[in-house]
């Protein structure tokens, strides 16, 4: 069972994506600010962490980097414009842009698994680790 952390603002989007994750089998903490997100990314460990941008507290951003540093894959959401436009051309992170369909949030969090499996066995089978793991950004904008 794979460990999520969902991180949003609005507790009824945490609360949604909560019961869809666990539907498909995933094990889901949120929080609702980017601080509370943090120190709960420093005591346990999350398989991926999917995190609004705009957050009170501790931007998005920042938690994603904090949170990315322990070698967590990273999912991005948004549904501000500018920030989107901006973060689809220099975000090292998968982006869902909101309002987003479930179905592609299940794609990305099986896509940041499988990429995040590939790089714990490539970095456990050379026992080296030149950096943390960025997952490749991909846009997955609702139709």
């Amino acid at each position: 069972m794979s460990r999520l952390l969902v991180v949003d603002d609005r507790r009824d989007i945490c609360e949604v994506l909560e019961m869809y994750l666990k539907d498909l089998g995933h094990a889901v903490t949120w929080a609702s600010d980017g601080v509370a997100a943090q120190r709960m990314a420093e005591r346990e460990t999350f398989d991926v962490a999917i995190i609004d941008v705009t957050l009170p507290g501790l931007s998005g951003l920042d938690l994603a980097r904090a949170v990315n540093q322990r070698g967590t894959p990273i999912i991005l959401i948004s549904g501000d414009p500018p920030v989107v436009a901006d973060l689809e051309s220099r975000s090292p992170y998968t982006l869902l842009t909101k309002p987003f369909h479930l179905r592609e949030l299940g794609d990305a969090v099986g896509a940041a698994l499988s990429r995040g499996s590939a790089a714990a066995e490539v970095s456990s089978s050379t026992e080296a680790s030149a950096g943390s793991p960025r997952l490749a950004r991909a846009d997955h904008h609702a139709r």
